[in-house]
Formats: C-alpha cells, sequence, structure tokens
C-alpha cells in the first residue's frame, strides 16, 4: 500500500499532473434513504468531518439536507425542509461554514446555505445561472457550471470573474455521457458525468484548459463530486444517496 507523508496528499491530482497512468477503484462509504417523500438524491458536500446530503421529493416541492458524521458514517441532523427545487448539486464553504445547495433547474439562479452547525437555512440570490458548483477555499473561489457546456468561475460574492468554454464532448469523451454535479482540489475541476455502462470524471485545470478524462467502474448514476480530508467522493442516485470514495490504482509495467 502507499503511504502519504502529507497532510493534504490530493493523490489523484498528482498522478495526473506527473503523468503516471492509473485507473479508478470505487468504495462504497455509506447511503443516506431520507425520510418520507424527500428519497430523491442530489448534491453531497463535506467539512472535512461530516458529509451534507440534499435529498429532494420527486415533484421537486421540497429538499432537505441531512448531515451524517464520516467517521463512524452515522446521521447525526436534517435541516429543515425548504424549497430547493431541482437542488442539482452542493459544494461546502469552508469560510463561512455552511454548504451551498444549488437550486439549478426550476430556478437557476438560486441558492440555499445550510449553516454546517445548526442546520439553519437562509437564501442566497445571484446573477448567475448554476447547474453546479465547487469552492475552492485556497482560493476562495467558486466554480460553477452552466448545463455541462460551461465552466465559469466566481468571487466569493457569485460574481462572476471568467468564462470558460467546455471543450467538445468528443474531445473530453464524453459524447454518450449525462452531466451532473462538479468538485475540485486545489489543482484540478472535476465533472462527474453518468453513463449506461459506467461514470467519468472529465478533468480541467482551473484556467479553462482540459486535461484528461477518468472513468469509474459503476454503472449507477452520479450525481455530484468533492475533495475533503485528503479522499475523493462521488455520489450516486440508487434508492437514495449512496457514497463512494474513489481511488487511484497504479499501473506498474512489468521490466
Amino acid at each position: 500500500s502507499l503511504v502519504e507523508s502529507v497532510a493534504d496528499p490530493q493523490m489523484i491530482a498528482r498522478l495526473i499532473s506527473s503523468g503516471h497512468g492509473f485507473s479508478l477503484s470505487a468504495t462504497f462509504v455509506g447511503s443516506c434513504a431520507g425520510t418520507g417523500s424527500m428519497t430523491v438524491a442530489q448534491g453531497a458536500a463535506s467539512d472535512g468531518s461530516n458529509v451534507f446530503f440534499v435529498m429532494r421529493t420527486s415533484s421537486d416541492s421540497g429538499s432537505i439536507v441531512y448531515k451524517y458524521s464520516l467517521e463512524p458514517f452515522a446521521c447525526v441532523g436534517e435541516s429543515g425542509t425548504f424549497t430547493g427545487y431541482h437542488s442539482n448539486d452542493m459544494t461546502f464553504d469552508t469560510a463561512n461554514g455552511r454548504a451551498i445547495v444549488v437550486h439549478g433547474t426550476g430556478d437557476s439562479k438560486g441558492l440555499t446555505a445550510v449553516d454546517g452547525s445548526t442546520l439553519a437555512l437562509s437564501e442566497i440570490s445571484t446573477n448567475i445561472g448554476i447547474g453546479g458548483i465547487t469552492y475552492n477555499a485556497s482560493r476562495n473561489i467558486y466554480g460553477i457550471t452552466q448545463g455541462g457546456t460551461k465552466y465559469v468561475l466566481a468571487d466569493a460574492s457569485f460574481k462572476q470573474t471568467k468564462n470558460y468554454g467546455r471543450e467538445s464532448a468528443a474531445t473530453e469523451a464524453s459524447t454518450d455521457y449525462t452531466a451532473q454535479g462538479m468538485g475540485s482540489d486545489d489543482t484540478y475541476v472535476y465533472f462527474p458525468m453518468s453513463g449506461s455502462s459506467d461514470n467519468i470524471l472529465v478533468v480541467y485545470d482551473w484556467y479553462g484548459n482540459y486535461v484528461c478524462t477518468l472513468h469509474i467502474p459503476l454503472k449507477i448514476e452520479s450525481e455530484s463530486m468533492f475533495y475533503a480530508a485528503g479522499n475523493y467522493y462521488v455520489n450516486f442516485s440508487s434508492g437514495g444517496a449512496r457514497l463512494y470514495r474513489i481511488e487511484p490504482v497504479i499501473n506498474f509495467e512489468a521490466i
């Protein structure tokens, strides 16, 4: 096994940057079934110790955020019901200690903030269309996706600062995949996309350049992705939310 000697390994980013060949494995972490009619999984995010899942009704008539501890994996709280529309994606704003839920379909410029400690709710209005979101603490900026075809940067007040066009689906090898949310580490931005036989992470850098496409060997539908406390996670939708840890498998050539 590999033993990391740094506090924040960002192993997938480091392997991509080095050009070393690798594949991905997926390890099941835990699931969130929701409650009542709140059973449709959408975004997920983490503060490093806890993971937050946003679940909605099948008619987009209401949403709830559930808070789970990562170690051990267990539900430790839930927010009140709010109008989150499709609740397309989620990220965690560590600067303000809050989970940010993207309303997306039905309210493209609206967000709901969920206090990471109290789970109190507040609304955020923006002037920018948001389908997926990720927060980068070291840069204090948000990465935003719009319809899976654009990649936008915004400052801490959600004011757009950069607008990058994503490369073509043919370049990304994503022709047969459906765009979902987004996630990031300090080096790269990752766009999870779901297909009929597997899922992919389409990788860009923070300057709008396409880097590579990684395959995740799971058939169930991905929804969102995040990096926290040295690990990469993808949230999937299958009978509620199903969280997997995504890890690199190093490919060595025999000499």
